[in-house]
């Protein structure tokens, strides 16, 4: 009995991916990413050179703080990851009376161990399609193929069956300085 207890709670440790992950799931890491999720709660934080904006996310809106100055919108996310590897991402703002929609379809999958990351430990979202409306214009659309498509790497902190907790942790410099952002961004099913 002993023994059995032993290999049970080795084996469930090893699937255990995030570390807020929890203890004993009856679905695969898979079943747990697929689903429709929506944005819940989250927060942003950039900072570019002396300057910082902190974003702050509920289900209904989006509210961006710089210095003294405040602006809050009304917002959502819906998020259809499938089995099959395909996902669609769709943001919603509505600025005074006008709304604009951007929707991303293209493909995910988990990473594998990568440097200290646990294997799937991190999600790699392919964009192959971005369509745009804003207020009442024409939709406007791109597509990408092979090595032009845009990417976003998600590292997962919580992947439970009905939340999903994304860590944001990453720097873009070029030219005319260094940008870093940090935060969390919680969906729900």
């Amino acid at each position: 009995m002993t023994f059995v207890l032993a290999f049970v709670t080795v084996t469930m440790d090893s699937c255990k991916k995030g570390e807020n992950d929890p203890f004993l799931s009856f679905h695969s890491r898979k079943g747990r990413m697929v689903g429709e999720w929506k944005l819940s709660a989250g927060t942003e934080t950039t900072t570019s050179g002396s300057s910082t904006t902190t974003t702050t996310y509920t289900d209904t809106q989006k509210t961006q703080a710089s210095g003294s100055s405040s602006v809050t919108t009304t917002y959502a996310e819906a998020l259809t990851i499938e089995k099959d590897g395909s996902f669609k991402w769709v943001q919603t703002e509505t600025v005074g009376s006008v709304a604009s929609v951007d929707t991303y379809e293209g493909t995910w999958n988990f990473t594998g161990r990568v440097g200290e990351l646990k294997n799937k430990e991190q999600v790699v979202l392919t964009v192959t399609k971005i369509t745009s409306v804003v207020g009442t214009s024409a939709a406007v659309s791109n597509s990408y193929t092979g090595s032009d498509c845009p990417q976003a790497i998600w590292l997962l902190d919580q992947l439970k069956n009905k939340e999903m907790i994304i860590k944001l942790d990453g720097t873009n410099t070029d030219s005319s300085g260094t940008d870093t952002t940090t935060g969390t961004m919680t969906y729900v099913q």
